[in-house]
């Protein structure tokens, strides 16, 4: 057996390189204690992030199942959601929306980064935020919004400009 510097190479540095996958168009669903599923995840593009686990998602969208009530949605960029954690971290253009009731308006809330608890209906972020509700607007740091109450906590630097 011929071993060159190459190979060396390869077997000194393949710790560092684990076997990992890739899926296009990836949907995942959550599921409850009955095995019924409660979210969709679909992203564009889903990899696993190696030896550290987890998975590493591209331009994501996250809906709950209609026979749970949440009118919620979120977008981004990016996301993330660690191994053995029941959270999923976004990144990039997040939008966090609420359908509109009675044709009347929708939510749009905006941020750079935020935190989703799927499973316990919470979003959490400590940026700078945005918060579109038809035509009047909210600008806030830090947010926690409780997805099956419809309640929304904005924590500091609140502002606002509301139509007449």
């Amino acid at each position: 057996m011929r071993m060159d510097a190459e190979d060396n190479f390869l077997n000194e540095r393949g710790r560092d390189f684990s076997l990992g996958y890739y899926i296009n168009d990836a949907k995942l669903l959550g599921l409850d204690e009955e095995g019924q599923a409660l979210y969709q995840i679909t992203a564009k593009r889903l990899e696993t992030r190696g030896e550290a686990g987890g998975l590493l998602l591209e331009e994501v969208r996250v809906e709950y199942r209609p026979h749970v009530d949440i009118a919620w949605f979120l977008t981004a960029t990016r996301g993330e959601a660690p191994r053995n954690e029941t959270y999923l971290d976004l990144q990039g253009r997040v939008e966090l929306g609420r359908q509109p009731e009675n044709e009347g308006n929708g939510t749009i809330i905006q941020t750079e980064r935020l935190r989703l608890q799927p499973e316990d209906f919470i979003a959490t972020t400590n940026e700078t935020v945005r918060i579109h509700l038809g035509q009047d607007q909210i600008n806030a740091t830090g947010m926690r919004a409780y997805l099956k109450d419809n309640r929304l906590e904005l924590e500091s630097n609140v502002h606002g400009q509301f139509s007449p």
